[in-house]
C-alpha cells in the first residue's frame, strides 16, 4: 500500500487539499485519510472508488498498479 499512500499525498497536494478538505469532499473523517497516508490502515473499496471519481484517476493508479492515464 505504499504506492497508495505515496500516490494519495502527491493527488492532495497538487489539488492543494488538506487532509480535512479531502475527507470533507469524499465523505469520510479525516483521521481516515490521515491513516491512509501513514500506511496505518488499507482503504476499503469504496472509499477508494470515492477517491478515483474525486481525482478523475482509474483504482488501478491508485494502488500503484499502472501509470497515470
Amino acid at each position: 500500500m505504499y504506492k497508495f499512500a505515496k500516490r494519495l499525498r502527491r493527488l492532495r497536494r497538487d489539488k492543494l487539499l488538506s487532509q480535512s478538505q479531502l475527507a470533507k469532499k469524499i465523505n469520510v473523517s479525516r483521521n481516515t485519510i490521515y491513516t491512509y497516508e501513514h500506511e496505518y490502515r488499507n482503504p476499503t473499496a469504496i472509499v477508494l472508488c470515492r477517491l478515483a471519481d474525486f481525482f478523475g484517476v482509474s483504482v488501478d493508479f491508485l494502488l500503484g498498479r499502472e501509470d497515470r492515464r
